[in-house]
């Protein structure tokens, strides 16, 4: 006789004999005991299930889904960084993570469980400050910010999300785990100069949906006492290694880091289950066998089926993503490589520019200085010139002089064969003027002197 249960009806594929397995009895809904042997109706409303040993859908059972879902999780930890760039982000955020505000997410009977791990500072009047007052009177410390301004487009601070894998939560010693978050933090932030914490504020939240998690408030205060986000965050590989950093920290917890540069996203467990159902079947009753030793050992059986296949299932995808990782891991190197040498090139032409450029300047230079000394030559030439010229004056007025000189000694000689009286009279009026102007005009060259005596 052939039976064919409700989970059979569903899936269309588990059917069993009635002699093969037993037969649960129900009596007002209650179970009263079970028996082995044949089911005598089959019709809608009978009060007997018949437990299949042929194909168990074994998800179904509320054993197997919450045992499941355990195997499912994964041992990781998760770090999380966002940049905070305004105070009324800052703010949002201390709202939040303080509930100041109500949060949708958050199961008030569980708000007790929330508590500071870093408490912020406290004001002159012992009230707690919220993030922007802890976050001013922080930047009042630092010597640079007494004479400077915070540039506006500063990152202000980081907040940083701590969790870990949510099936892990009852092998994890928390509150070992939020020390740890906080030693972590303090080791990869606290560089200011005046060796003050860079950590504002660390809250647990334990009250909203999900698995714990802490929040973080941190200022990107570097070894000069300047706000420098890129000092911690400004490269790619920066962010990898404090990946890297967080997960070495979590290792003691037995928690692990994703796979580096994997895009892999969190397991589609409903494919695997279905999966997994269609190719794990139940053991055979033995003859004899009690029926909660056959539940038992069913139990066994499916969680060493189960953790098998789920692991070989996970181990698949691992390698899968750890090769696609590889590949690109590859690719980023060969890029790096190219680009790399693309740049030493440019540098290299941009050197060369540089000399070239150097060079022209130096020959611009050296043309310059010599059209200065060739000004400076015309120039002197030009004056030359004018000398020269002055003295052709000099020496045309010298000559016309002594023709005028000879020309009135002619004169003279004529006016004495026939006046002497009369040339007398003009040669006393013309000649010691004449002689005068003469004798001026004499070149020095031959005016002699007698020795002396």
């Amino acid at each position: 006789m052939i039976l064919e249960t409700k989970h059979g009806q569903e899936s269309g594929i588990q059917k069993a004999t009635a002699n093969t397995g037993y037969v649960k009895i129900q009596t007002q809904g209650k179970v009263t005991g079970y028996e082995p042997g044949v089911a005598e109706n089959t019709t809608k409303g009978i009060n007997c299930v018949l437990l299949l040993t042929t194909h168990f859908s074994f998800w179904e059972s509320p054993y197997f889904k919450r045992r499941g879902k355990e195997a499912a999780s994964m041992a990781y930890c998760f770090m999380h960084t966002e940049k905070i760039k305004s105070f009324s982000n800052m703010g949002a955020r201390y709202r939040h993570n303080y509930r100041t505000v109500e949060v949708k997410n958050a199961d008030k009977s569980l708000m007790d469980q929330n508590h500071e791990v870093i408490p912020l500072p406290s004001n002159e009047n012992g009230e707690q400050m919220s993030y922007k007052q802890a976050w001013e009177q922080r930047i009042k410390e630092l010597d640079y910010y007494k004479t400077h301004s915070v540039r506006k487009n500063a990152v202000l601070a980081y907040e940083i999300v701590t969790t870990f894998s949510r099936g892990r939560i009852n092998e994890v010693n928390v509150e070992d785990w939020k020390k740890q978050n906080a030693e972590w933090l303090k080791k990869t932030f606290d560089v200011a100069p005046d060796g003050k914490s860079n950590v504002l504020s660390m809250v647990y939240h334990g009250d909203e949906a999900g698995n714990v998690h802490c929040h973080a408030l941190v200022m990107p205060i570097d070894e000069q006492g300047k706000l420098n986000a890129r000092r911690f965050t400004g490269k790619p590989s920066q962010l990898t290694e404090m990946q890297s950093s967080y997960a070495r920290d979590m290792e003691r917890f037995g928690l692990e880091r994703g796979i580096q540069n994997s895009r892999a996203k969190h397991t589609d467990i409903k494919r695997f289950y279905a999966a997994l159902n269609k190719n794990i079947e139940a053991p055979a009753i033995k003859q004899g066998e009690r029926f909660g030793d056959y539940i038992e050992r069913t139990k066994d059986y499916f969680k060493t089926q189960m953790a098998a296949a789920y692991k070989k299932e996970l181990d698949e995808r691992r390698k899968g993503q750890e090769t696609l990782a590889r590949q690109r891991n590859m690719e980023q190197e060969a890029i790096k490589k190219e680009l790399d040498a693309t740049q030493r090139l440019a540098y290299e032409t941009m050197r060369e520019l540089h000399d070239s450029s150097t060079k022209l300047k130096q020959k611009r230079a050296d043309i310059e200085y010599e059209i200065e000394l060739l000004q400076k030559k015309r120039n002197s030439l030009r004056g030359d010139i004018h000398d020269a010229e002055f003295d052709l004056q000099v020496l045309k007025d010298s000559s016309w002089k002594s023709q005028e000189y000879d020309r009135i000694q002619e004169n003279l000689e004529l006016l004495r064969g026939e006046s002497p009286e009369l040339a007398e009279r003009v040669e006393e009026l013309l000649m010691p003027e004449i002689e005068i102007e003469v004798t001026e005009e004499q070149p020095e060259e031959e005016i002699s002197e007698e020795p002396a005596r």
